[in-house]
């Protein structure tokens, strides 16, 4: 992820990014994009100058609620789906439905907006998005009987590779009970038909839906179809399959670049999203937000529009490597089949949870499946348990 803030004040324009390819500095790529579109934006604009900032990642989101609280805030700043409604909660968002113009929103993904509106109102303008999707081990494929151009394209499908892997001492797939719910658990919830929270705030959680997608995960734990350490692992996954001890590898886009620069020891192809009752997966929609506190909301929303045109869009993502969220640079890395494949996919992406309490039930969601998973709860007393915590943690925030 990377995070942009920019300040107008009077004639001076405030930029603070973070060094989005690595390092404490902005990189020479890095450095010439931003300079390019803070040039342009200059031109349009005379008089205005900007000045770009590099903002560690650490701590982002308190520097800028002090900041904001302070008034000493940006006009501009970065922002994803959950922070977005804990914002818009805390009331620091500044609409910019005012702002936009209706026929190029339509070049929009319709996920992308969906990502960046709340309660009927746009907050953002999207420049990138993600996919967390199924990287295949082809040559493990092969040793098991399976044919690796009919990949699964449902649960029954995948779950069917897991005895003869077992057979073999191999795993399935990753499940890494200790990272983010986001990629871990939602998307197999979604696949099922299920929910957290629905977009009018019910708590959907204890439902058939959510019951079938603990007995999945607990299915392949117990049947060693995933590794021991499932529970409570976090980014273990992609040394697994590196290591040829996964089929799959459930993981975001971006690995398939470094697979590109650094191939695995073995064949590797994409697999389609996978569906049960719905085709469904996780993934990043990161967009452009201003405070309700600006005092320059016209000529920020102009700064954001710039910097999610076309040409400026489709610059970053290749250079970060994200897939564009503008259905007219859909064609950016057209003649590359993998990137195809992974702009396609990024449509049957979700952002996650769209409630201010999104990141607040993060643990009670990843402890109510790991007690399911080792045995300390069964399904129906995990999720039961999980929806009154929800429920509190809703009305003790008022939302």
């Amino acid at each position: 992820m990377f995070s942009v803030l920019f300040r107008l004040r009077a004639n001076r324009t405030e930029i603070w990014t973070h060094p989005f390819l690595g390092g404490e500095k902005l990189n020479n790529q890095e450095d010439e994009f931003w300079k390019k579109v803070i040039a342009e934006f200059e031109k349009k604009h005379p008089g205005v100058k900007v000045n770009l900032q590099v903002l560690p990642w650490g701590n982002r989101e308190e520097k800028i609620l002090t900041a904001i609280s302070s008034n000493s805030g940006p006009d501009v700043f970065y922002a994803i789906p959950d922070m977005m409604v804990d914002y818009k909660a805390k009331g620091i968002l500044a609409p910019m439905d005012e702002y936009l113009d209706k026929n190029d929103l339509r070049d929009f993904n319709d996920n992308a907006l969906a990502a960046a509106r709340h309660e009927g109102k746009l907050y953002g303008l999207p420049i990138l998005q993600s996919v967390v999707t199924n990287y295949y081990n082809v040559d493990l494929l092969k040793e098991i009987g399976a044919n690796p151009d009919d990949l699964p394209e449902t649960w029954d499908e995948l779950i069917a590779l897991g005895p003869k892997l077992k057979e073999k001492k191999k795993f399935l797939l990753n499940f890494e009970g200790g990272g983010s719910p986001n990629e871990r658990l939602y998307p197999w919830l979604w696949q099922a038909g299920g929910d957290v929270v629905d977009e009018q705030g019910n708590v959907m959680i204890n439902s058939e839906e959510a019951k079938k997608t603990y007995r999945l995960i607990s299915d392949m734990y117990k049947k060693g179809y995933i590794s021991k350490d499932s529970p409570t692992a976090a980014n273990t996954g992609i040394q697994e399959f590196l290591a040829g001890k996964l089929a799959v590898f459930i993981g975001p886009n971006n690995f398939a670049a470094i697979f590109k620069d650094q191939p695995p020891e073995f064949e590797w192809k994409l697999g389609p999203i996978l569906k049960d009752k719905e085709q469904a997966t996780f993934g990043t929609t990161g967009f452009y937000v201003i405070p309700g506190n600006s005092k320059n909301k016209e000529l920020a929303a102009e700064f954001i529009k710039l910097l999610t045109n076309k040409e400026n869009m489709s610059q970053f993502c290749k250079m970060a490597g994200y897939i564009p969220p503008r259905k007219s640079a859909a064609d950016l890395y057209k003649g590359d089949p993998v990137m195809e494949m992974l702009v396609e996919q990024s449509k049957l992406t979700r952002p996650g949870v769209l409630h201010p309490v999104a990141r607040q039930i993060i643990p009670a969601v990843k402890a109510s499946y790991q007690q399911v998973m080792t045995g300390k709860a069964s399904v129906d007393q995990a999720l039961s348990e999980l929806e009154k915590s929800i429920r509190q943690t809703i009305e003790q925030n008022g939302s």
